[in-house]
């Protein structure tokens, strides 16, 4: 079981982190079951909302970065399909999924840090950056099924540049 200084040593790593990395943050909460933090992060494609959210009590760590940009409504049914194509081949530890309610993408992983006493900075890092990069590299797919007339198939073809056989 965790111990409360072990939870603090967490808390810690988590803020060197952000703090490394030039990340401005607010702290959502900060008690002692919870600890949410949220950041936005600019880039050349817009701005992308991240949470990093610690569980004390169940002992884990969730990583999620979001789009700011919603899917139009009658298009959320082709992002979906282009991401769970891309969730059968992008990572075995985080996915990328579509909020159907409101049309946001969003991008999670988790760490569980029941037996960790301290979580290093390389694991801290590994989880952000593929959650961030998830985002920046799929989601404007997504934006061109949404504004344009690809299928969430042609579009998953198009992202790994494979060419459709029946065309050659």
């Amino acid at each position: 079981m965790e111990t409360i200084n072990n939870a603090a040593n967490i808390k810690k790593s988590l803020a060197i982190f952000l703090e490394m990395e030039n990340l401005k943050f607010e702290i959502i909460e900060e008690t002692e079951k919870r600890n949410l933090v949220y950041l936005r992060i600019t880039n050349e494609q817009g701005t992308i909302g991240y949470w990093i959210d610690y569980h004390v009590d169940a002992y884990l760590i969730q990583f999620m970065s979001f789009s700011l940009q919603s899917i139009s409504e009658n298009k959320r049914p082709e992002v979906l399909r282009y991401y769970s194509l891309l969730n059968n081949n992008i990572s075995n530890w985080s996915s990328i999924h579509l909020n159907t309610e409101n049309g946001l993408t969003y991008s999670k992983s988790t760490i569980l840090v029941d037996d960790l006493e301290d979580l290093s900075l390389q694991i801290i890092g590994r989880h952000f950056g593929i959650n961030y990069q998830n985002l920046v590299n799929f989601f404007p797919g997504a934006m061109k099924i949404n504004y344009g007339n690809y299928s969430g198939e042609e579009m998953y073809n198009e992202i790994n540049n494979w060419t459709n056989p029946t065309l050659n």
